[in-house]
């Protein structure tokens, strides 16, 4: 199964998404708060619109590389697509990855 997911960007640029195990253990390690906020979201559902967003910064800040420089959540939210429908698939699939 692909635990990969992309998405386009406002910017024209497409980011790659996941929330892998392995992934979010790292992200656990590396940056506590967003792993708290993306596991409260995940165990209880998203309140609003921009706990699905912060649940897609998680999965783009999990499939990072980390050698390249990270958007802040801040610039993340410059160039995330408007669309709501987007977005609320996109959480949607990152919770519910998929069968390939």
């Amino acid at each position: 199964m692909n635990t990969y997911k992309e998405l386009k960007l406002k910017n024209g640029d497409t980011i790659k998404l996941t929330l892998s195990l392995k992934r979010l253990l790292v992200l656990k390690t590396k940056n506590i708060d967003v792993y708290e906020d993306t596991n409260s979201i995940i165990t209880k559902g998203p309140k609003d619109i921009f706990d699905m967003v912060k649940l897609i910064y998680a999965g783009y800040l999990c499939a990072a590389d980390l050698s390249e420089e990270i958007m802040s959540y801040d610039a993340f939210l410059e160039v995330i697509p408007d669309d709501i429908g987007v977005i609320a698939s996109t959480a949607g699939d990152l919770i519910s990855p998929k069968k390939n």
